[in-house]
């Protein structure tokens, strides 16, 4: 895949949710809305977010190391008539390159904890940050795999790891921005979107050190429930003792 396609792919991947959501905001039907509120945009979230990466990796124009999937380049070593003795080796193989990435991303994963619990506390107990909603695997794994996304395409129209992350990052940022505009909110008065923001700069910075999905997405899933954790922690015996006095 040359730098052209890249960086068309990652323009047309801005493009998509860009439109979806002008689309929402023209439709004023009401089955259409009821509609994409109770399966289609859920479905249209999922080959966005998933199914756009997948169809990259599987045409051959992105290749699985880049977006951090180590390890699948061995299934191509397994043959069809010889897959119940090669897969063992093969599975070998992918623990043993995971192990060697296990380290560095429990050192940077815990760092990037302690650093958002702080972040976290600050905003919660200055009152910035309220309690959200409970913390969901799905919506989880979904921003991991487009974050990842960017930082492939980017990685590879530059061909360099450090400016994939940052100019991925960024990309991702303005993303969030312009669907914030399209929904007429203010980007930087939205708590939830600040702490989405600084939870993916820091994967980012783990997925530098150690390019590695697989093991990106527990420390992903570690600090949202991080977050949820504190906000329940410092929001809720504000909460409580609000709900008596009433």
């Amino acid at each position: 895949m040359d730098q052209g396609w890249a960086g068309g792919l990652a323009v047309f991947s801005l493009v998509i949710p860009l439109g979806w959501n002008w689309l929402k905001n023209k439709t004023k039907d009401a089955r259409w809305q009821n509609l994409e509120q109770r399966w289609l945009g859920r479905a249209a979230e999922f080959f966005y977010m998933v199914g756009l990466p997948y169809l990259a990796m599987v045409s051959g124009l992105l290749a699985p190391s880049f977006l951090g999937l180590k390890g699948l380049a061995y299934f191509s070593l397994v043959s069809s008539n010889l897959l119940g003795s090669e897969l063992p080796n093969v599975m070998a193989l992918i623990m043993l390159e995971w192990l060697g990435d296990g380290r560095a991303i429990i050192i940077t994963g815990l760092i990037a904890l302690l650093v958002l619990a702080g972040i976290t506390w600050e905003l919660a107990r200055s009152g910035i940050v309220e309690a959200t909603s409970s913390v969901s695997v799905i919506d989880t794994i979904y921003h991991t795999v487009h974050g990842a996304f960017y930082w492939a395409l980017f990685w590879l129209m530059t061909d360099d790891l450090y400016l994939g992350v940052v100019f991925g990052t960024g990309w991702t940022i303005l993303e969030k921005m312009l669907i914030s505009k399209l929904q007429q909110n203010r980007f930087f008065q939205q708590p939830q979107l600040l702490l989405e923001v600084i939870i993916l700069i820091l994967g980012a910075t783990i997925f530098f050190y150690r390019p590695n999905l697989w093991l990106l997405w527990p420390v992903h899933l570690a600090m949202v429930g991080l977050v949820r954790i504190i906000q329940m922690a410092v929001n809720g015996p504000k909460q409580s003792g609000m709900a008596r006095s009433e």
